[in-house]
């Protein structure tokens, strides 16, 4: 962890665990959390990151770019629930959390994401009276997807919780119905330096899809659109980004749609940047989107969006930069995709990024956070 001889406000962030139906990619968008609010604020930030796993006791940490990481085992079984293993799971978050505070001291806020984020958040701040506050992400709340057990438990640990916080206006609503607290609207943030327009000749239309897992993403429901689209658009592309390998063992298409998907595997941040930038539209077909990462980030490259109808689409494309259309509605997305495309001279780049700057940027999410996190001390 970087000392800074300005910070006078230690704040531990807990990401949520993650299993192996979630995006590599948005995992990691915790990492980037915590090194932004490191590099834009005044702020003292840690991380610890759990994975459970019952072999492995190993509580090393890991430190990249001045910011303290730690993981608790390997992806390679279910969140525990209830019983010994949950007992478990929050014996090792506080060995964990010891070992944090002999090397880098006491926090004065943690920040708990996610519904493990907050459980784990709760747990240790109780037992060391601590305040944390809640962030959650997952668009599973839209849906009721999320478990029983997990439900009773994220409202007994809210009780606690100093501030909560979802990730779009109506996401945020649907939480504070859910889990009987209040929820105020705080977006995720993009980073202008990372995802900025880029001009690009396309000799041939190229779709972008990203993340997965591929049930969530729509990724049958967009393939089988992008099927339509190729009798309109012949030469066109489809990119599928992320680790969608078990998705591409179970496909049985035609060769000649099959010639015309790419499955790029997970790649950086960086290098979903470039796919961006050599990209037409990007088309997010997902079954519900809390804030919806990678319609802003493609926006924030200068490429329009084609959505599916979720609270995150309604959010990020509210001042216009591409189509929504209704979910499981496969012909409506083939033809917004098809118009959208044809119409690309109508979407300017250096708008679509500046409307993203303007609503998400980083230095203002970041600010945001460090003033709610003094509020909260005083």
């Amino acid at each position: 962890m970087k000392n800074k001889s300005t910070s006078d406000l230690h704040v531990l962030i807990i990401p949520p665990w993650f299993d192996v139906d979630f995006s590599a990619l948005f995992s990691k968008m915790f990492h980037h959390l915590a090194e932004d609010l490191q590099s834009h604020t005044s702020l003292q930030i840690g991380l610890i990151y759990g994975d459970f796993q019952w072999k492995n006791r190993s509580t090393d940490f890991i430190h990249n770019n001045d910011i303290t990481y730690n993981y608790l085992g390997l992806k390679q079984c279910c969140p525990p629930k209830r019983g010994i293993l949950w007992k478990y799971w929050l014996w090792k978050y506080e060995i964990l959390f010891k070992q944090y505070t002999v090397q880098y001291g006491r926090p004065d806020l943690i920040h708990g994401h996610s519904i493990l984020g907050l459980l784990a958040a709760s747990h240790l701040g109780k037992v060391h009276n601590i305040p944390y506050i809640y962030t959650e992400h997952l668009g599973g709340f839209m849906e009721n997807r999320i478990s029983k057990q997990y439900l009773k438990k994220a409202k007994q640990g809210v009780l606690g919780s100093k501030y909560n916080s979802g990730v779009s206006p109506l996401f945020a609503h649907r939480l504070s119905s859910i889990l009987e607290q209040p929820f105020h609207y705080i977006p995720n943030y993009i980073d202008h330096e990372v995802f900025y327009p880029m001009d690009f000749q396309h000799s041939h239309p190229v779709f972008i899809s990203i993340g997965r897992p591929a049930e969530i993403k729509g990724l049958d429901n967009l393939i089988t659109a992008f099927h339509r689209v190729l009798k309109v658009l012949p030469k066109a592309r489809l990119y599928l980004v992320d680790d969608l390998s078990d998705f591409q063992a179970q496909l049985d298409i035609p060769s000649e749609l099959g010639r015309a998907i790419v499955f790029t595997g997970e790649v950086s941040r960086e290098k979903v940047r470039d796919l961006l930038h050599q990209s037409s539209v990007l088309v997010s077909a997902s079954k519900f989107e809390s804030f919806g990462m990678t319609m802003a980030e493609a926006m924030s490259c200068g490429r329009p969006v084609v959505a599916t109808d979720t609270a995150g689409s309604r959010l990020i494309l509210e001042e216009g930069g591409g189509q929504i259309v209704p979910q499981d509605d496969i012909p409506s997305l083939a033809e917004a995709m098809i118009f959208v495309y044809k119409n690309l001279d109508q979407y300017s780049p250096s708008q679509l990024h500046d409307s993203i700057h303007r609503r998400f940027g980083v230095e203002q999410i970041c600010r945001q956070w460090e003033s709610i996190y003094h509020s909260l001390r005083s």
